[in-house]
């Protein structure tokens, strides 16, 4: 604990450390998440869950229960310098959210950004496109350099799975069905993020009362904490 504080201080980043003693992890974390009123909760995840379960006792909860923004981060074979990050396009308003750490991330790494759109129909094809754009010109406005790619497939967990092989990292928003119990992120993304080889970056995004009237379903232009 006492290394990521410094590591955090370095990086100019105010941090402090708390070690809470408990029998149930995900309760303590959950507790302390409420006590602080923490915005964003970030967990790791080795990739590997229980029998049941969607990715892990914990990681589940975090997810599903957290009253915050959260991101579960996939280490697995993360490489120090990043090139390429690929973000799976989603008519979800969490995608917009995602991608903006996507743009983070690409701005301190230099690195290239690639918007994936997969689907199984023309139609469907036509409507990520519009999306894509909007991801895009997130991207183009904070100066980095960025990609469409769209494919027509029958299997888009598939079709996502395999082009992430050839990128450094993966980046995927949640689905409004991370509300139900039996997934963390959404069908899709689960199977995504169990199935990829390489590291997988999850977001789920807290829709705030005020935020409610502006979105419809589309990814919002820039996300407020981009800098």
């Amino acid at each position: 604990m006492g290394r990521l504080t410094r590591e955090a201080s370095d990086e100019g980043v105010r941090a402090k450390g708390r070690a809470v003693v408990s029998h149930q992890v995900a309760e303590a974390v959950l507790e302390t998440v409420r006590e602080e009123d923490v915005n964003l909760l970030v967990a790791g995840w080795k990739g590997t869950g229980r029998r049941g379960l969607v990715l892990g006792t914990n990681v589940d909860r975090f997810v599903q229960e957290a009253p915050c923004d959260v991101i579960v981060f996939k280490s697995a074979g993360l490489r120090e310098k990043l090139s390429r990050i690929l973000v799976m396009n989603a008519p979800e308003w969490h995608v917009s959210y995602a991608t903006g750490y996507a743009i983070l991330l690409a701005k301190r790494h230099k690195a290239e950004i690639t918007i994936f759109s997969a689907a199984q129909t023309e139609a469907e094809l036509n409507q990520e496109k519009g999306y894509s754009n909007r991801l895009a010109e997130m991207c183009k406005t904070h100066g980095v350099r960025v990609e469409e790619k769209f494919v027509k497939v029958r299997s888009i967990v598939d079709a996502v799975v395999a082009e992430a092989k050839g990128y450094d990292l993966l980046v995927v928003g949640a689905s409004s069905e991370w509300r139900l119990t039996q997934f963390a992120f959404g069908a899709m993304q689960d199977q995504i993020a169990r199935h990829a080889d390489g590291p997988v970056l999850m977001v789920r995004k807290v829709q705030k009362r005020e935020q409610k009237s502006k979105v419809a379903g589309a990814p919002s232009t820039v996300p407020p904490f981009v800098p």
